[in-house]
């Protein structure tokens, strides 16, 4: 009897053990999952985001509650609360160079605003999926990009990249304005439809 009751222990606690693994692994499967821009629209860590004040702060210290300059839906810019905020890593990703000699790394499907074109990205079927971006058109060399101070810099460079790093965004904010500055040029917000 002793040794039926040893091996029933036994075996539940092998049981356990081994559920406990799985659930363990299917974490950790599921923090490291690359979505590849699929989930939320990114920029690259260090990214300089332009605040309301003119001032510029690194998009991973963004945080609910600041204050950045917007891009309104009445061609203007504005400043706006952020509401939300979002981490994710991706491996494919894109750099935009500019006339200035800025850059701009983010995902493909990332939305930027082109006075001429309006918003356009590398992936625009992707970034339709977005609020506020049913007509996203094909981001292209020689595409002139607006800037936080009202003017425009044109993009010279396109490079696709693939290492996984984090990117993150700021997936809202008040007066439901979408667009905002990063590195100095205007890019869209995230919300999935």
């Amino acid at each position: 009897m002793k040794k039926s009751i040893l091996f029933i222990l036994a075996f539940w606690a092998y049981t356990l053990c081994a559920l406990a693994e799985t659930t363990v692994s299917q974490t950790v499967s599921t923090e490291r999952m690359d979505f590849d821009g699929l989930d939320v629209h990114c920029l690259v860590k260090g990214t300089k985001i332009t605040m309301a004040d003119g001032s510029e702060k690194n998009i991973e210290e963004i945080k609910e509650g600041d204050e950045v300059l917007s891009y309104t839906t009445s061609n203007t810019t504005g400043k706006s609360m952020v509401k939300a905020v979002a981490q994710k890593n991706h491996t494919n990703f894109v750099t935009y160079r500019f006339k200035s000699g800025r850059s701009l790394t983010c995902t493909l499907d990332h939305p930027l605003f082109s006075p001429k074109f309006g918003w356009v990205s590398c992936d625009p079927e992707k970034s339709k999926l977005y609020k506020g971006f049913a007509n996203v058109g094909t981001v292209k060399i020689g595409t002139y990009i607006l800037r936080s101070d009202g003017s425009d810099d044109q993009i010279t460079a396109i490079e696709k990249g693939k290492k996984e790093q984090p990117f993150y965004t700021i997936t809202e904010l008040s007066d439901k304005h979408i667009g905002f500055f990063a590195n100095g040029v205007c890019v869209g917000t995230e919300g999935l439809k």
